[in-house]
């Protein structure tokens, strides 16, 4: 899991400006409806 999330951290720091908060903001508004928006705050902060 660990690898993973270190993996995806060094895509999106590749990424062009807003990209990555592009990304954030559509995870988290997807996981509304279902109640899971909190849910998603645990791996990254």
């Amino acid at each position: 899991m660990g690898i993973a999330l270190n993996f995806l951290g060094e895509a999106l720091n590749k990424t062009p400006v807003g990209v990555n908060s592009l990304i954030f903001g559509y995870i988290e508004r997807s996981l509304i409806p279902f109640g899971l928006h909190h849910v998603f705050y645990a791996p990254v902060w």
